[in-house]
């Protein structure tokens, strides 16, 4: 195998996160601690309360509007649960639904 040396995933995802600061979050700060660690594309519609879908998202990866970090885990697009929620608060985003874990 030609290319970067073999690693799994999560040993590509970790490296990743070991190596960025945190984002400055302020109006959805509390709702950290709510979230979990990560977010997948696929279920922004239910922590967002539907005002958010997953087609919104991928398009403003494209455009480069999007979180500032993403991470492919088992063919899923992720998101740490603090850039996702900086990303909501550049969007305007002032409160969100409560969410049932």
């Amino acid at each position: 195998m030609r290319g970067r040396p073999e690693s799994t995933k999560n040993d590509i995802l970790l490296g990743a996160l070991s190596h960025t600061s945190a984002p400055s979050l302020t109006v959805l700060r509390p709702f950290l601690k709510l979230f979990p660690p990560m977010i997948a594309r696929r279920a922004v519609k239910y922590f967002t309360g539907g005002a958010i879908s997953a087609k919104t998202l991928a398009n403003d990866d494209s455009r480069g509007t999007g979180p500032r970090r993403r991470f492919m885990l088992n063919g899923h697009v992720v998101y740490p649960a603090d850039y996702f929620l900086e990303y909501l608060e550049r969007r305007g985003v002032q409160e969100l639904p409560i969410i049932n874990l």
